[in-house]
């Protein structure tokens, strides 16, 4: 019986940890007026794909324009789309964030990535745990002919000469290609190069969200499309 007792208080200690560290994904009211702040005339979800690659070409532009300066929002801080906004900086990690917020107030499914080059490490594994390992945040958003990148550091698009949207999988087979003339531009230097992500993990280090520990913050439901 006390084993089972232990056992019983393992598991629930284990779940009330992960319910801690599951980084919220549904958009705030908070989030809902920076939104009306930032795309005030974005009424509604877009129907055609040319109409969504509009709109999500529009979101990064007003995420990268309205945080011009390349520095991160501090750890133990908060790092919502409003804080972006009043910050007037960001780094890649919290650029990603808001531009995913963005996306899915307008009705797109999006996952975070965290994207770590595999040059100097050569493996996947060592690559995530090492320290300093070259590495960025990046957005996928479900579009109606698939899943595509959007950078979060420069107006870069995983878009083809074609309209063929591509994911991380698809430029790391062939990264190669001809980009659509509505990506403005060049491929950052880190997706020409051996790399790996894993979906779903915001932070190795867990001080970008609450509870702000040792923990990394993840979410899990993204986390578990790397299964």
């Amino acid at each position: 019986m006390r084993v089972l007792i232990l056992a019983f208080a393992a598991v629930a200690g284990s779940l009330v940890v992960f319910a801690m560290h599951d980084v919220p994904a549904a958009p705030t009211q908070e989030d809902a007026r920076a939104i009306s702040q930032l795309l005030p005339n974005e009424k509604r979800h877009p129907r055609a794909f040319e109409e969504e690659v509009a709109l999500i070409l529009r979101v990064q532009d007003r995420v990268l324009a309205v945080s011009p300066e390349e520095r991160g929002i501090g750890l133990d801080q908060p790092r919502e789309l409003q804080d972006l906004i009043r910050a007037r900086h960001g780094a890649c990690f919290d650029r990603s964030r808001a531009i995913e917020t963005i996306l899915r107030s307008y009705g797109f499914r999006t996952r975070h990535a965290a994207m770590y080059s595999t040059v100097e490490t050569g493996s996947a594994l060592r690559a995530l745990a090492t320290p300093d390992t070259i590495s960025h945040a990046l957005t996928e958003v479900q579009t109606s002919r698939g899943w595509m990148i959007v950078d979060s550091k420069t107006r870069w698009a995983g878009l083809t000469s074609e309209d063929r949207p591509l994911d991380l999988e698809a430029i790391r087979a062939n990264p190669q290609r001809k980009w659509s003339s509505k990506v403005r531009d060049a491929l950052p230097e880190i997706y020409g190069a051996p790399f790996t992500w894993v979906y779903g993990l915001y932070s190795r280090h867990g001080r970008f969200y609450p509870p702000y520990n040792a923990v990394p913050d993840v979410n899990w439901g993204e986390l578990a499309q790397n299964l």
